[in-house]
């Protein structure tokens, strides 16, 4: 996670600033053609800011389009095949994705920080994995807190990535040193983690169900879970608004930071440490004492609808040095609410399918991951403010979805 973390802060300055790449195919010359109407053979550099925006949308998309298979797969070769192996092949898989994107940051090539960055959505599918291990030894009233010790571990890679991501960009006077090294760095602590994990990481799943039909179990599990069980498939979709809604804020803020108070990646980088240590205290403190005094679908319908309305807040900063209050809100009610909302979902599946429902709930979310960059790579060209709106509007969307769900378990008395 702290690999992942790392070059947050590096993607906006470095895709932003035309300056820094060249488009080196013949798709980025056409739609840098198409989307300023220059036509010429000698041009190598995007024109406008409105159309590095629309490639920093696209780019960062690429990501969850490759997650949203990757996560499908993983869940079912993890119930398959055990999870250790999993989170090997995704590890050495991620390793190769940091290579890519410095080669491609020392050469100034969009396509190989493309094909890096898809690299690391293929490997970032391995969360549905943690997640199954974490099933694995857990009980239904315990799950939403080891849930959240993933929480902690974000909270722990948001402060030390983007912290260190932003030191290491000024440690050179060569600017394509400076925007490399993060993603050499985070390349060789995927290292560590896949020499840690081969050496120590236990095998948590007992009894492996043995298929060599991965690819075809993944699809038909995703079409089984979305056509029954209509509280589960309520959560599901509740789940991928939340996520469309969180996507919307988190993949623009560096964006938002840079080109509305010129937030360099050090300073933003700071922010998201500063993100981190309440993303920390939130699901290493909070989370465990909340079910002490309500349970989870209580807590959901609390805390959600404050998710929403923090979007907003977000929009009352006119210095960047406000953002440090406005922050705690969407950080505080988001770890709150996803730990919850993925133990109900866990909680609707048996132990031999944790891998398979929690792989559909995770590629669900990769694909609620895909739209939000490439819209407001568009919409910021309109507003700069628009992805906070669009992230409030969404998450409110998500509640009235959820609503429906907790009337109804609460009718039946589940609740």
């Amino acid at each position: 996670m702290v690999a992942i973390a790392i070059p947050i802060p590096v993607y906006a300055a470095l895709l932003l600033n035309k300056a820094h790449l060249f488009f080196d195919t013949p798709f980025f010359y056409w739609l840098n053609t198409f989307l300023s109407g220059v036509q010429s053979p000698s041009t190598t550099r995007f024109q406008t800011t409105a159309i590095m925006n629309v490639m920093y949308g696209v780019f960062l998309s690429s990501f969850s389009i490759f997650q949203f298979f990757s996560t499908l797969l993983l869940g079912s070769y993890c119930d398959s095949h055990g999870r250790k192996k999993a989170i090997l092949i995704s590890l050495l898989i991620m390793v190769f994705g940091f290579v890519f994107l410095s080669f491609g940051t020392y050469i100034q090539s969009l396509s190989f920080l493309f094909l890096g960055y898809a690299l690391l959505g293929i490997g970032g599918g391995n969360i549905t994995v943690y997640y199954s291990m974490l099933a694995d030894i857990s009980t239904i009233k315990t799950k939403a807190k080891y849930f959240g010790l993933v929480g902690v571990c974000f909270g722990i890679a948001f402060i030390m990535g983007p912290f260190l991501g932003g030191v290491l960009t000024k440690s050179t006077s060569h600017y394509w040193l400076n925007y490399a090294l993060p993603f050499i760095v985070s390349s060789l602590c995927c290292i560590v983690g896949l020499l840690i994990s081969l050496v120590f990481l236990p095998e948590t799943l007992e009894n492996p169900t043995r298929t060599d039909r991965i690819v075809r179990k993944s699809f038909e599990s995703l079409k089984l879970f979305l056509s029954t069980k209509s509280s589960l498939r309520t959560l599901l979709f509740t789940m991928f608004t939340i996520t469309v809604g969180f996507t919307f804020f988190r993949e623009f803020f560096s964006s938002y930071m840079f080109q509305k108070f010129e937030y360099l990646p050090n300073q933003t980088g700071r922010l998201f440490g500063y993100m981190g240590i309440w993303m920390m205290i939130t699901q290493g403190i909070i989370l465990r004492i909340l079910p002490k005094y309500s349970n989870a679908s209580s807590i959901i319908f609390v805390v959600l609808p404050i998710l929403a309305i923090s979007f907003l807040v977000l929009l009352l900063p006119s210095v960047g040095g406000h953002m440090y209050f406005a922050l705690p809100f969407v950080v505080i009610a988001q770890s709150i609410v996803v730990p919850n909302v993925n133990a109900l979902i866990s909680n609707s599946a048996s132990s031999n399918e944790q891998g398979t429902i929690l792989g559909v709930n995770q590629s669900l979310q990769a694909l609620a991951q895909i739209a939000p960059p490439f819209i407001t790579g568009f919409g910021v060209v309109m507003h700069l403010s628009l992805p906070f709106i669009l992230a409030f509007s969404v998450t409110l969307l998500g509640f009235l979805l959820y609503i429906a769900y907790y009337l109804k378990e609460k009718k039946s008395g589940k609740n």
